[in-house]
Protein backbone atom coordinates (compact mmCIF):
# COMPACT_ATOMS: atom_id res chain seq x y z
CA UNK A 1 0.00 0.00 0.00
CA UNK A 2 1.60 3.11 -0.96
CA UNK A 3 1.20 6.14 1.73
CA UNK A 4 0.31 9.85 0.56
CA UNK A 5 -1.71 12.84 1.68
CA UNK A 6 -5.24 13.67 -0.18
CA UNK A 7 -8.79 15.22 -0.06
CA UNK A 8 -10.85 12.47 2.09
CA UNK A 9 -13.45 13.35 -0.97
CA UNK A 10 -13.63 14.45 -4.96
CA UNK A 11 -14.45 18.18 -3.05
CA UNK A 12 -13.25 17.99 0.41
CA UNK A 13 -10.57 20.09 1.58
CA UNK A 14 -10.18 17.49 4.81
CA UNK A 15 -6.33 15.41 4.03
CA UNK A 16 -6.67 11.77 5.24
CA UNK A 17 -3.74 9.04 4.42
CA UNK A 18 -4.81 7.39 0.98
CA UNK A 19 -3.55 4.26 -0.83
CA UNK A 20 -3.65 3.19 -4.67
CA UNK A 21 -5.47 -0.21 -5.37
CA UNK A 22 -3.81 -2.68 -7.58
CA UNK A 23 -4.76 -4.82 -10.36
CA UNK A 24 -2.63 -7.61 -12.03
CA UNK A 25 -4.26 -8.63 -15.50
CA UNK A 26 -3.18 -10.79 -18.16
CA UNK A 27 -3.83 -8.45 -20.85
CA UNK A 28 -1.52 -6.82 -23.22
CA UNK A 29 -2.90 -3.62 -22.57
CA UNK A 30 -5.25 -1.80 -20.33
CA UNK A 31 -9.24 -2.53 -21.18
CA UNK A 32 -12.60 -1.06 -20.23
CA UNK A 33 -13.39 -4.22 -18.38
CA UNK A 34 -10.23 -3.84 -15.93
CA UNK A 35 -11.07 -0.42 -15.54
CA UNK A 36 -14.26 -0.84 -14.02
CA UNK A 37 -13.08 -4.07 -11.74
CA UNK A 38 -10.21 -1.41 -10.66
CA UNK A 39 -12.89 1.02 -9.71
CA UNK A 40 -15.44 -1.51 -8.54
CA UNK A 41 -12.79 -2.97 -6.08
CA UNK A 42 -11.79 0.89 -5.12
CA UNK A 43 -15.86 1.37 -3.99
CA UNK A 44 -15.55 -1.64 -2.03
CA UNK A 45 -12.49 -1.14 -0.13
CA UNK A 46 -13.48 2.38 0.75
CA UNK A 47 -16.60 1.40 2.32
CA UNK A 48 -13.92 -0.58 4.39
CA UNK A 49 -11.40 1.71 5.25
CA UNK A 50 -13.64 5.04 4.77
CA UNK A 51 -11.57 6.66 1.89
CA UNK A 52 -11.76 6.43 -1.39
CA UNK A 53 -8.69 6.53 -3.93
CA UNK A 54 -8.35 9.10 -6.61
CA UNK A 55 -6.01 6.66 -9.08
CA UNK A 56 -5.48 3.26 -9.25
CA UNK A 57 -2.54 0.54 -10.76
CA UNK A 58 -2.73 -1.67 -13.97
CA UNK A 59 -0.11 -3.97 -14.43
CA UNK A 60 -0.86 -5.78 -17.79
CA UNK A 61 1.04 -8.50 -19.85
CA UNK A 62 3.86 -10.49 -19.50
CA UNK A 63 6.28 -7.26 -19.62
CA UNK A 64 4.51 -6.11 -16.16
CA UNK A 65 4.23 -3.00 -17.50
CA UNK A 66 2.48 -0.39 -14.67
CA UNK A 67 -0.01 1.94 -15.59
CA UNK A 68 -1.98 4.42 -13.63
CA UNK A 69 -5.20 4.99 -13.96
CA UNK A 70 -7.48 7.99 -13.31
CA UNK A 71 -10.30 6.30 -11.30
CA UNK A 72 -12.65 9.49 -10.50
CA UNK A 73 -14.88 9.19 -13.58
CA UNK A 74 -15.15 5.46 -13.71
CA UNK A 75 -16.14 5.99 -9.66
CA UNK A 76 -18.84 8.32 -10.46
CA UNK A 77 -20.30 6.34 -13.07
CA UNK A 78 -20.69 2.73 -10.95
CA UNK A 79 -21.86 4.51 -7.96
CA UNK A 80 -24.72 5.92 -10.05
CA UNK A 81 -25.25 2.48 -11.29
CA UNK A 82 -25.31 1.03 -7.59
CA UNK A 83 -27.58 3.61 -6.44
CA UNK A 84 -30.22 2.57 -9.23
CA UNK A 85 -29.73 -0.70 -9.01
CA UNK A 86 -30.76 0.06 -5.15
CA UNK A 87 -33.49 1.90 -5.62
CA UNK A 88 -34.96 -0.92 -7.66
CA UNK A 89 -34.83 -3.34 -5.63
CA UNK A 90 -35.86 -1.00 -2.33
CA UNK A 91 -39.23 -0.68 -5.19
CA UNK A 92 -39.07 -4.19 -5.23
CA UNK A 93 -39.75 -3.66 -9.44
CA UNK A 94 -37.79 -5.39 -12.43
CA UNK A 95 -35.53 -4.12 -14.27
CA UNK A 96 -35.63 -3.80 -17.67
CA UNK A 97 -34.76 -7.04 -19.09
CA UNK A 98 -33.18 -8.20 -22.26
CA UNK A 99 -30.52 -9.92 -23.22
CA UNK A 100 -27.58 -8.53 -24.37
CA UNK A 101 -23.83 -9.21 -25.67
CA UNK A 102 -22.43 -9.82 -22.26
CA UNK A 103 -24.74 -12.52 -20.78
CA UNK A 104 -22.24 -15.10 -22.32
CA UNK A 105 -19.88 -14.02 -19.64
CA UNK A 106 -22.37 -14.06 -17.07
CA UNK A 107 -23.33 -16.66 -14.18
CA UNK A 108 -27.38 -15.98 -15.00
CA UNK A 109 -27.44 -16.11 -18.81
CA UNK A 110 -29.00 -19.94 -18.61
CA UNK A 111 -32.03 -18.59 -16.15
CA UNK A 112 -31.89 -15.50 -18.26
CA UNK A 113 -32.12 -16.71 -21.62
CA UNK A 114 -34.83 -19.67 -20.24
CA UNK A 115 -36.98 -17.00 -19.18
CA UNK A 116 -36.29 -14.64 -22.45
CA UNK A 117 -37.27 -17.85 -24.19
CA UNK A 118 -40.90 -18.78 -22.11
CA UNK A 119 -41.80 -15.10 -22.77
CA UNK A 120 -40.44 -15.13 -26.75
CA UNK A 121 -38.83 -11.83 -26.03
CA UNK A 122 -37.92 -9.83 -28.53
CA UNK A 123 -33.92 -9.80 -27.48
CA UNK A 124 -33.58 -13.36 -28.36
CA UNK A 125 -33.37 -12.14 -31.84
CA UNK A 126 -29.01 -11.75 -32.20
CA UNK A 127 -27.48 -8.46 -32.91
CA UNK A 128 -30.93 -6.50 -31.85
CA UNK A 129 -30.07 -2.99 -30.32
CA UNK A 130 -31.95 -1.06 -27.57
CA UNK A 131 -32.91 1.66 -30.21
CA UNK A 132 -34.66 -0.77 -32.43
CA UNK A 133 -36.49 -3.00 -29.60
CA UNK A 134 -37.70 0.76 -28.15
CA UNK A 135 -38.88 0.88 -31.89
CA UNK A 136 -41.03 -2.22 -32.06
CA UNK A 137 -42.26 -1.64 -28.26
CA UNK A 138 -43.85 1.72 -29.37
CA UNK A 139 -45.54 -0.08 -32.42
CA UNK A 140 -46.90 -2.82 -30.10
CA UNK A 141 -44.36 -5.84 -30.82
CA UNK A 142 -43.00 -7.27 -27.97
CA UNK A 143 -42.69 -10.94 -28.92
CA UNK A 144 -40.82 -12.66 -31.80
CA UNK A 145 -43.84 -14.21 -32.70
CA UNK A 146 -45.67 -10.52 -33.14
CA UNK A 147 -42.87 -9.66 -35.22
CA UNK A 148 -43.41 -12.13 -37.66
CA UNK A 149 -46.36 -11.32 -39.12
CA UNK A 150 -45.23 -7.70 -39.82
CA UNK A 151 -43.14 -9.26 -42.72
CA UNK A 152 -44.10 -8.26 -45.79
CA UNK A 153 -42.57 -8.74 -49.18
CA UNK A 154 -41.41 -6.03 -51.37
CA UNK A 155 -41.32 -5.71 -54.99
CA UNK A 156 -38.19 -6.82 -56.56
CA UNK A 157 -35.81 -3.64 -58.22
CA UNK A 158 -33.42 -3.74 -60.60
CA UNK A 159 -30.84 -1.70 -59.02
CA UNK A 160 -28.80 -4.14 -56.60
CA UNK A 161 -30.40 -3.74 -52.77
CA UNK A 162 -28.33 -2.57 -50.28
CA UNK A 163 -28.25 -6.13 -47.66
CA UNK A 164 -29.77 -5.77 -44.31
CA UNK A 165 -30.68 -7.87 -41.38
CA UNK A 166 -34.44 -7.88 -41.75
CA UNK A 167 -35.76 -8.97 -38.01
CA UNK A 168 -39.38 -9.53 -38.98
CA UNK A 169 -38.21 -12.29 -41.74
CA UNK A 170 -35.54 -14.01 -39.74
CA UNK A 171 -39.12 -14.00 -36.61
CA UNK A 172 -41.25 -15.77 -39.73
CA UNK A 173 -38.65 -18.67 -40.55
CA UNK A 174 -38.30 -18.70 -36.68
CA UNK A 175 -42.18 -19.19 -36.49
CA UNK A 176 -42.65 -21.35 -39.55
CA UNK A 177 -39.27 -23.45 -38.77
CA UNK A 178 -38.10 -22.87 -42.80
CA UNK A 179 -35.09 -21.27 -44.32
CA UNK A 180 -35.78 -18.08 -46.12
CA UNK A 181 -33.28 -17.08 -49.07
CA UNK A 182 -33.45 -13.42 -50.08
CA UNK A 183 -30.31 -14.29 -52.13
CA UNK A 184 -28.85 -17.18 -53.63
CA UNK A 185 -25.36 -17.98 -52.26
CA UNK A 186 -22.57 -17.97 -54.74
CA UNK A 187 -19.94 -20.66 -54.19
CA UNK A 188 -17.06 -20.95 -56.20
CA UNK A 189 -16.16 -24.68 -57.11
CA UNK A 190 -12.30 -25.80 -56.09
CA UNK A 191 -11.43 -29.20 -55.66
CA UNK A 192 -10.17 -28.31 -52.74
CA UNK A 193 -12.06 -27.30 -49.72
CA UNK A 194 -10.35 -25.67 -46.54
CA UNK A 195 -12.31 -24.93 -43.20
CA UNK A 196 -10.54 -22.90 -40.89
CA UNK A 197 -11.30 -22.49 -37.44
CA UNK A 198 -8.51 -20.77 -34.75
CA UNK A 199 -8.91 -20.14 -31.13
CA UNK A 200 -7.46 -17.69 -28.73
CA UNK A 201 -7.22 -15.23 -25.70
CA UNK A 202 -8.07 -12.16 -27.22
CA UNK A 203 -7.59 -9.66 -24.08
CA UNK A 204 -4.08 -11.24 -24.62
CA UNK A 205 -4.06 -10.88 -28.41
CA UNK A 206 -2.94 -14.47 -28.70
CA UNK A 207 -3.98 -17.41 -30.90
CA UNK A 208 -3.03 -20.81 -29.42
CA UNK A 209 -4.83 -22.81 -31.54
CA UNK A 210 -5.13 -23.23 -35.16
CA UNK A 211 -7.50 -26.18 -36.39
CA UNK A 212 -7.81 -27.15 -40.18
CA UNK A 213 -10.37 -29.56 -41.70
CA UNK A 214 -9.06 -30.45 -45.82
CA UNK A 215 -11.56 -32.40 -48.08
CA UNK A 216 -10.31 -33.02 -51.40
CA UNK A 217 -11.80 -35.62 -53.78
CA UNK A 218 -14.04 -37.15 -50.38
CA UNK A 219 -10.69 -37.52 -48.70
CA UNK A 220 -11.19 -35.73 -45.10
CA UNK A 221 -7.52 -34.34 -43.40
CA UNK A 222 -7.30 -32.56 -40.22
CA UNK A 223 -4.32 -30.34 -38.77
CA UNK A 224 -4.50 -28.66 -35.47
CA UNK A 225 -1.49 -26.68 -34.04
CA UNK A 226 -1.12 -25.93 -30.63
CA UNK A 227 1.27 -22.94 -29.05
CA UNK A 228 2.08 -23.40 -25.25
CA UNK A 229 2.96 -19.94 -25.44
CA UNK A 230 2.79 -17.00 -26.92
CA UNK A 231 6.55 -17.25 -27.91
CA UNK A 232 5.01 -20.59 -30.33
CA UNK A 233 2.51 -18.60 -32.25
CA UNK A 234 4.94 -17.86 -34.75
CA UNK A 235 5.77 -22.03 -34.49
CA UNK A 236 2.03 -22.48 -35.46
CA UNK A 237 2.08 -20.22 -38.04
CA UNK A 238 4.71 -21.78 -40.14
CA UNK A 239 2.87 -24.94 -39.55
CA UNK A 240 -0.28 -23.46 -40.81
CA UNK A 241 1.40 -22.30 -44.14
CA UNK A 242 3.37 -25.58 -45.09
CA UNK A 243 0.02 -27.26 -44.96
CA UNK A 244 -1.73 -24.42 -47.37
CA UNK A 245 1.72 -24.20 -49.53
CA UNK A 246 1.17 -27.84 -50.41
CA UNK A 247 -2.25 -27.16 -51.76
CA UNK A 248 -3.45 -26.13 -55.66
CA UNK A 249 -6.99 -24.72 -56.73
CA UNK A 250 -8.66 -24.35 -53.13
CA UNK A 251 -10.50 -21.86 -51.02
CA UNK A 252 -10.35 -21.48 -47.12
CA UNK A 253 -13.75 -20.92 -45.31
CA UNK A 254 -13.95 -19.06 -41.48
CA UNK A 255 -17.07 -18.17 -39.43
CA UNK A 256 -16.60 -15.03 -38.26
CA UNK A 257 -13.86 -11.70 -38.79
CA UNK A 258 -11.67 -13.14 -35.63
CA UNK A 259 -9.65 -15.99 -38.22
CA UNK A 260 -9.44 -13.29 -41.30
CA UNK A 261 -7.89 -10.48 -38.47
CA UNK A 262 -5.08 -13.29 -37.43
CA UNK A 263 -4.56 -14.34 -40.95
CA UNK A 264 -4.01 -10.94 -41.89
CA UNK A 265 -2.14 -9.86 -39.23
CA UNK A 266 0.53 -12.47 -39.38
CA UNK A 267 1.14 -12.16 -43.25
CA UNK A 268 2.63 -8.89 -41.96
CA UNK A 269 4.47 -9.45 -39.24
CA UNK A 270 5.53 -13.11 -40.41
CA UNK A 271 4.97 -13.10 -44.34
CA UNK A 272 4.03 -15.82 -46.41
CA UNK A 273 6.22 -18.82 -47.37
CA UNK A 274 5.33 -18.67 -51.14
CA UNK A 275 4.80 -14.88 -51.21
CA UNK A 276 1.22 -15.39 -51.94
CA UNK A 277 -1.26 -13.88 -48.81
CA UNK A 278 -3.34 -16.15 -47.73
CA UNK A 279 -6.20 -13.58 -47.10
CA UNK A 280 -7.05 -13.64 -50.97
CA UNK A 281 -8.21 -17.51 -50.22
CA UNK A 282 -10.65 -16.76 -47.61
CA UNK A 283 -14.32 -16.15 -47.48
CA UNK A 284 -16.42 -15.54 -44.21
CA UNK A 285 -19.42 -17.80 -44.22
CA UNK A 286 -20.86 -14.70 -42.69
CA UNK A 287 -20.75 -12.76 -45.86
CA UNK A 288 -22.88 -15.67 -47.49
CA UNK A 289 -25.35 -15.17 -44.96
CA UNK A 290 -26.55 -11.72 -43.53
CA UNK A 291 -29.24 -10.19 -45.11
CA UNK A 292 -29.28 -13.14 -47.39
CA UNK A 293 -30.26 -16.55 -45.85
CA UNK A 294 -32.49 -16.78 -42.83
CA UNK A 295 -32.10 -20.29 -40.82
CA UNK A 296 -35.02 -20.60 -38.75
CA UNK A 297 -32.15 -19.54 -35.71
CA UNK A 298 -32.07 -16.68 -33.67
CA UNK A 299 -28.84 -15.59 -35.14
CA UNK A 300 -25.98 -16.75 -37.83
CA UNK A 301 -23.81 -18.31 -34.97
CA UNK A 302 -22.41 -21.52 -35.79
CA UNK A 303 -23.80 -23.52 -33.06
CA UNK A 304 -27.13 -22.33 -33.78
CA UNK A 305 -27.47 -23.40 -37.19
CA UNK A 306 -25.16 -26.28 -36.94
CA UNK A 307 -27.87 -27.78 -33.98
CA UNK A 308 -30.41 -26.94 -36.70
CA UNK A 309 -28.90 -28.81 -39.60
CA UNK A 310 -28.61 -31.28 -36.72
CA UNK A 311 -24.83 -31.41 -36.17
CA UNK A 312 -24.56 -32.05 -32.14
CA UNK A 313 -21.10 -31.01 -30.19
CA UNK A 314 -20.45 -33.62 -27.61
CA UNK A 315 -20.02 -31.29 -24.93
CA UNK A 316 -23.30 -29.23 -24.60
CA UNK A 317 -21.89 -26.56 -22.78
CA UNK A 318 -18.82 -26.32 -25.54
CA UNK A 319 -18.88 -22.64 -26.48
CA UNK A 320 -15.62 -19.79 -27.11
CA UNK A 321 -15.89 -18.98 -23.94
CA UNK A 322 -15.68 -22.05 -22.29
CA UNK A 323 -13.25 -22.79 -24.43
CA UNK A 324 -11.14 -19.80 -22.76
CA UNK A 325 -11.64 -21.36 -19.59
CA UNK A 326 -10.63 -24.32 -20.37
CA UNK A 327 -7.61 -22.62 -21.87
CA UNK A 328 -6.82 -20.71 -18.23
CA UNK A 329 -6.87 -24.02 -16.30
CA UNK A 330 -4.81 -25.96 -18.89
CA UNK A 331 -2.24 -22.89 -18.28
CA UNK A 332 -2.63 -23.72 -14.61
CA UNK A 333 -2.42 -27.65 -14.24
CA UNK A 334 -1.08 -28.55 -17.89
CA UNK A 335 -4.43 -31.14 -17.26
CA UNK A 336 -4.21 -32.88 -20.65
CA UNK A 337 -8.07 -33.57 -20.32
CA UNK A 338 -8.08 -29.57 -20.73
CA UNK A 339 -5.85 -29.54 -24.23
CA UNK A 340 -8.44 -32.45 -25.51
CA UNK A 341 -11.32 -30.91 -24.98
CA UNK A 342 -10.19 -27.55 -26.61
CA UNK A 343 -8.84 -29.53 -29.66
CA UNK A 344 -12.39 -31.95 -29.43
CA UNK A 345 -14.10 -28.47 -29.57
CA UNK A 346 -12.05 -27.52 -32.49
CA UNK A 347 -12.77 -29.99 -34.68
CA UNK A 348 -15.92 -30.09 -34.34
CA UNK A 349 -16.45 -26.57 -35.13
CA UNK A 350 -14.62 -27.07 -38.70
CA UNK A 351 -17.15 -30.31 -39.06
CA UNK A 352 -20.36 -27.91 -38.73
CA UNK A 353 -18.37 -25.02 -40.66
CA UNK A 354 -18.12 -27.62 -43.33
CA UNK A 355 -22.16 -29.34 -42.92
CA UNK A 356 -23.02 -25.90 -43.44
CA UNK A 357 -21.22 -25.10 -46.64
CA UNK A 358 -22.34 -28.11 -48.30
CA UNK A 359 -26.19 -26.81 -47.52
CA UNK A 360 -25.53 -23.67 -48.93
CA UNK A 361 -24.30 -24.96 -52.01
CA UNK A 362 -27.36 -27.27 -52.29
CA UNK A 363 -29.16 -23.67 -51.99
CA UNK A 364 -27.10 -22.27 -55.00
CA UNK A 365 -27.57 -25.51 -56.87
CA UNK A 366 -31.71 -26.13 -56.57
CA UNK A 367 -34.39 -24.87 -53.32
CA UNK A 368 -37.09 -27.24 -54.78
CA UNK A 369 -37.34 -28.46 -50.41
CA UNK A 370 -40.93 -27.40 -48.88
CA UNK A 371 -38.39 -25.89 -45.89
CA UNK A 372 -36.75 -23.62 -48.62
CA UNK A 373 -38.43 -20.28 -49.75
CA UNK A 374 -37.45 -18.04 -51.67
CA UNK A 375 -38.23 -14.62 -51.11
CA UNK A 376 -38.63 -13.74 -55.09
CA UNK A 377 -41.19 -16.36 -54.82
CA UNK A 378 -43.17 -14.73 -52.48
CA UNK A 379 -46.67 -13.20 -53.69
CA UNK A 380 -46.33 -9.46 -52.71
CA UNK A 381 -48.89 -8.39 -50.31
CA UNK A 382 -50.69 -4.66 -50.70
CA UNK A 383 -52.12 -4.14 -47.02
CA UNK A 384 -54.46 -1.34 -48.32
CA UNK A 385 -55.72 -3.79 -51.22
CA UNK A 386 -59.48 -5.20 -51.98
CA UNK A 387 -60.06 -8.86 -50.72
CA UNK A 388 -60.86 -11.04 -47.56
CA UNK A 389 -58.27 -10.36 -44.54
CA UNK A 390 -56.67 -13.09 -42.75
CA UNK A 391 -55.98 -12.46 -39.02
CA UNK A 392 -53.62 -14.21 -36.95
CA UNK A 393 -55.91 -14.57 -34.13
CA UNK A 394 -59.94 -15.30 -34.00
CA UNK A 395 -60.77 -12.65 -31.32
CA UNK A 396 -59.33 -9.72 -34.15
CA UNK A 397 -61.66 -11.60 -37.08
CA UNK A 398 -64.52 -10.78 -34.47
CA UNK A 399 -63.77 -7.27 -33.91
CA UNK A 400 -63.05 -6.70 -37.55
CA UNK A 401 -67.29 -8.21 -38.67
CA UNK A 402 -68.81 -6.00 -35.69
CA UNK A 403 -66.84 -2.99 -37.05
CA UNK A 404 -67.85 -3.80 -40.61
CA UNK A 405 -71.80 -4.47 -39.24
CA UNK A 406 -71.51 -0.97 -38.41
CA UNK A 407 -70.29 0.59 -41.36
CA UNK A 408 -72.71 -1.07 -43.11
CA UNK A 409 -75.33 1.15 -41.30
CA UNK A 410 -73.53 4.48 -42.34
CA UNK A 411 -71.85 3.67 -45.56
CA UNK A 412 -72.26 5.86 -48.59
CA UNK A 413 -73.58 4.50 -52.04
CA UNK A 414 -72.33 5.85 -55.20
CA UNK A 415 -75.72 6.55 -56.97
CA UNK A 416 -75.05 4.91 -60.47
CA UNK A 417 -78.43 2.26 -60.29
CA UNK A 418 -81.50 4.11 -61.62
CA UNK A 419 -83.25 2.58 -58.25
CA UNK A 420 -80.79 4.51 -56.10
CA UNK A 421 -81.79 7.61 -58.20
CA UNK A 422 -85.44 7.12 -58.70
CA UNK A 423 -86.01 6.69 -55.29
CA UNK A 424 -84.45 10.44 -53.98
CA UNK A 425 -86.02 12.29 -56.97
CA UNK A 426 -89.84 10.59 -55.89
CA UNK A 427 -89.13 11.75 -51.97
CA UNK A 428 -88.23 15.36 -53.45
CA UNK A 429 -91.60 15.58 -55.28
CA UNK A 430 -93.62 14.31 -52.36
CA UNK A 431 -91.55 17.05 -50.29
CA UNK A 432 -92.51 20.03 -53.06
CA UNK A 433 -96.04 19.22 -53.13
CA UNK A 434 -96.58 19.33 -49.48
CA UNK A 435 -94.87 22.57 -49.11
CA UNK A 436 -97.25 23.89 -51.99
Amino acid sequence: MRRGWYRKSFGSEERQSTYSPLLISLSTKPSVLGRKTLALASIITGKLVGVLPKRGVLIVGTSQQRITVNLVPEILVLEKAIREVKRMIDADKEAFFRLNNHCSECTFSGSCRKKAVEIDHLSLLSGISDKELKKFNGKGIFSVTQLSYTFRPRRSRKTVPTVKNNYALRALAIREKKTYIVEQPKLSTPSTLVFLDIEGLPDRDFVYLIGLLVIKGGERKVFQFWADSENDQEKIWRQFIDVIDKLEDFVIYHHGNYDSVFVKKMQVQYGNLNGIPVSESLINTLSLLYGKVYFPSYGNGLKEIGTFLDFHWRDAKASGMQSITWRLQWEQHFGEEFKDRILEYNHEDCEALALLVAQLKKFAEETKAESVILCEKLKRQNLYGWGKNTFAFPELEFINNCAYFDYQHEKIFWRTSNEVKKEPEENQDATTKDAG
